[in-house]
């Protein structure tokens, strides 16, 4: 057989495994002997962590540690806190076999109830919900040339994207922050919130350079008996190996905090004017290249007997990687009662999610609003309050199966008193977002050959074919496994498609 087949191997990402689970955690968490007594609780909060991920056949098994902050005010009704971190574990097993495939899990967690059981003990029911997907990078080789004249082939190129291999690196910051000269010396550390945030990638000499910012928001009690934040913000960069990442590359980022420790530090004087910071964090990187792929869309021969055999292939790749700041000013509507402070004020993002619809998409999500408020009787209460968001984001093209898992951080926030005891937030959002879309193309990955006997080929025949307006002149030689290019030159055509009504001659048919 005079031919020769030129195949292309394509490598495509595959969703092999997608679940959602919630590990219940049951609780007790007991004071420390220099704590001071239980009178009433104002506020229980739980933030998780991922500390490893391990995939053993058909298993997932996913770890970490979850923080458990519980403010609450002693007899004289100065406020306090107690933490403790209680390790949860999950085992995902499916059918499928996950080894090789990368693991990617977000995290989310809700108290349902927390109570004082005794005067030294809080009881308290929680749970961390796990969404876990994990993927697959699988090859499909398709045939893009045959190298023959007797073989009409429909040929041009599609854009294929090729996912590399996910890669993950820790590190720990390790550092003594100390209080500004005009703050009040620390005397309890009442709760410590860290958000890290990559602000810029760049793709050098298969390497992944990362910068960004980790703020750093610390509540304490002072010696004075007040309640003051201190608010750091330390930049980092980090170098992740990426073999096969080149310029041309989309990457995709996310960072994560693995583990945390705040600790107060005495200076020699017996003040404590700074603490220890010890945090672990997790970067994590997907990378995928964009390239046109020659490929045969329809073949069919002269001679042979062809069976095409064609497979869908779908490419996962990014149309829109993007991070966004966004400045918002919301009115808070405080309780009817009268206070005379606001002893603190944080925010937290409440999780955020994309939503397509008539080409259109949005990100959606909540911030959680939480402060510490003293009465005019000086007693200390808790507020929250949630502000819902809706922030567009322009894509220019259209998608057929987008999926987004977008981030929304608070880069900063303020705050000031209105008339009527309400509250002016003004707040600064970072949206992170990276739009996947999926598209596929039928391929043709194999063909059977068969040679045509003489019986049924009759070279010198001579057919009268009436053509239609509108018909591709592909589908007419194909029906005939004729030659297109002598149909056209024997015919004196000059375009791919029938414009009017006539009669084509054609010659050396199959029949």
């Amino acid at each position: 057989m005079d031919y020769k087949i030129t195949k292309f191997d394509l490598t495509a990402e595959e969703l092999i495994f997608e679940q959602t689970a919630e590990v219940p955690i049951d609780t007790d968490i007991s004071l420390a002997d220099y704590e001071p007594d239980i009178n009433r609780l104002l506020k229980c909060e739980i933030t998780p962590f991922v500390s490893s991920k391990r995939i053993s056949g058909n298993a997932l098994g996913v770890e970490g540690n979850a923080i458990f902050t519980v403010i609450y005010c002693n007899s004289e009704g100065k406020l306090y806190s107690t933490e403790s971190e209680i390790p949860y574990k999950k085992l995902f097993e499916t059918s499928s076999i996950l080894e090789g495939g990368n693991c990617e899990v977000n995290l989310s967690a809700i108290v349902h109830s927390c109570r004082a059981v005794t005067e030294r003990k809080f009881s308290i029911k929680a749970s961390v919900k796990l969404e876990v997907a994990v993927y697959i990078n699988k090859k499909a080789s398709i045939i893009s040339d045959i190298d023959s004249d007797c073989f009409e082939q429909l040929c041009g190129e599609t854009k294929a994207t090729t996912p590399l291999a996910m890669t993950e690196k820790s590190f720990i910051v390790d550092e003594e922050i100390a209080l500004d000269s005009s703050a009040e010396s620390i005397a309890k550390i009442i709760k410590t919130d860290i958000v890290p945030i990559i602000s810029e990638n760049k793709n050098v000499n298969s390497k992944i350079v990362t910068k960004g910012d980790i703020n750093i928001d610390c509540f304490y009690l002072s010696t004075g008996g007040n309640l003051c934040k201190h608010r750091v913000c330390m930049p980092f960069n980090q170098i992740l190996d990426f073999v096969g990442i080149n310029d041309e590359c989309e990457c995709d980022t996310s960072i994560s905090v693995s583990g945390i420790s705040v600790s107060p530090r005495t200076n020699p004087g017996g003040e404590c004017r700074s603490f220890v910071l010890v945090a672990k964090f997790c970067i994590s990187a997907r990378a995928r290249c964009d390239s046109n792929v020659p490929v045969i869309f329809d073949l069919y021969s002269t001679k042979y007997s062809v069976i095409p055999q064609k497979n869908e292939i779908s490419f996962n790749r990014i149309v829109h990687n993007s991070c966004q700041t966004f400045s918002c000013q919301k009115t808070l509507q405080m309780p009817d009662e009268n206070y005379k402070s606001i002893d603190a004020l944080w925010c937290k993002s409440n999780g955020c999610y994309a939503r397509y619809s008539d080409s259109n998409m949005k990100l959606v999500g909540a911030i959680t609003v939480c402060a510490i408020v003293t009465t005019e009787q000086n007693e200390p209460i808790f507020i929250e309050r949630l502000i819902d968001y809706e922030y567009p984001l322009e894509i220019a093209e259209e998608l057929n199966s987008p999926t987004c898992r977008p981030v929304c951080e608070i880069l900063k926030y303020d705050y000031s008193y209105l008339s009527g005891g309400n509250i002016d937030l003004r707040l600064e959002l970072l949206f992170k977002s990276t739009v996947y879309d999926i598209s596929s193309v039928n391929l043709i990955t194999d063909i059977t050959i068969e040679e045509i006997s003489d019986s049924n080929c009759n070279d010198s025949s001579i057919i009268a074919y009436y053509a239609d307006a509108g018909e591709e002149l592909w589908e007419i030689a194909k029906s005939f496994s004729a030659s297109k290019k002598e149909i056209m030159e024997f015919n004196n055509i000059k375009e791919e498609t029938i414009s009017g009504p006539c009669m084509l001659l054609i010659s050396g048919h199959k029949v």
